[in-house]
């Protein structure tokens, strides 16, 4: 991957990045998380349509989720807490 220089948009750099993964045999999968409240903002919907169509086309397999029902999900519920009461390593 490319050095990137500040204010570079990351982006692009990671789907290249990804989609070269994906031509080499790598199965590269990617969770776009948005809440129900940003599903009311069309240019929300619109810039995560395109992010979605990028991946999927640069042959990422794409999945998205409501914050709402992970939030209610047992396993997420569950996988938070690990992470919050998680020891610290010790060196």
């Amino acid at each position: 991957m490319e050095h990137l220089e500040k204010g570079e948009a990351l982006y692009p750099n990671y789907l290249l990045a990804n989609q070269e993964a994906a031509t080499r045999g790598v199965i590269v999968r990617r969770l776009l998380v948005l809440t129900r409240e940003q599903l009311l903002q069309e240019s929300v919907v619109a810039d995560a349509i395109q992010v979605m169509d990028d991946q999927h086309r640069a042959g990422i397999k794409v999945f998205y989720a409501f914050r709402e029902e992970l939030e209610r999900s047992p396993t997420f519920s569950a996988s938070k807490m690990i992470t919050k009461h998680k020891e610290p390593r010790r060196t």
